[in-house]
């Protein structure tokens, strides 16, 4: 027998589980695409504060790469650290339902890869093994870039 109950709890399940697929799997991709990338849909704020917090990301790998070019350890350690610290991966709430799951997956292990740096260089101090995990860090970064673009699409 079917009582009122369990229906309704059947389409709180269905309503969860397409939400989920939703901002956890699929997020927000741009089917009038202009290239051959992924195209995520954002806000025009939103990909301004993704691009930019690129940058930056960017800029500190270049400084990184600066430390060991340089031979110097102890600035490299000290900006690892700061990047294993800031990099948590946290985004602002709105965006993360937007992003789809396998740019979530190399955003995480992007960030993940900052953490281990950082022990690396405290527990190895080994500027060749340190310029290694730089590297495969940004193989990471060019496939992410190679595979996405963020396109601007109308505020809802």
């Amino acid at each position: 027998m079917i009582n009122k109950s369990n229906i309704v709890i059947a389409v709180l399940l269905a309503i969860i589980a397409v939400g989920s697929y939703k901002f956890i799997i699929k997020g927000n991709i741009v089917v009038n695409n202009t290239d051959d990338r992924i195209a995520i849909g954002v806000k025009e704020g939103e990909r301004n504060f993704i691009l930019g917090e690129m940058r930056a990301l960017l800029s500190k790998i270049q400084r990184l790469l600066g430390f060991l070019a340089n031979d110097d350890m102890e600035g490299f350690t000290k900006l690892a650290k700061f990047l294993s610290e800031e990099s948590s991966g946290e985004i602002q709430q709105a965006m993360i339902g937007k992003m789809p799951i396998a740019f979530k997956q190399m955003s995480f292990k992007i960030h993940a890869d900052f953490k281990q740096l950082y022990e690396d260089a405290v527990s190895k101090q080994d500027k060749a093994h340190s310029f290694k995990q730089v590297s495969q860090t940004m193989l990471n970064c060019v496939a992410c870039h190679s595979t996405y673009r963020f396109q601007v699409v109308k505020e809802e």
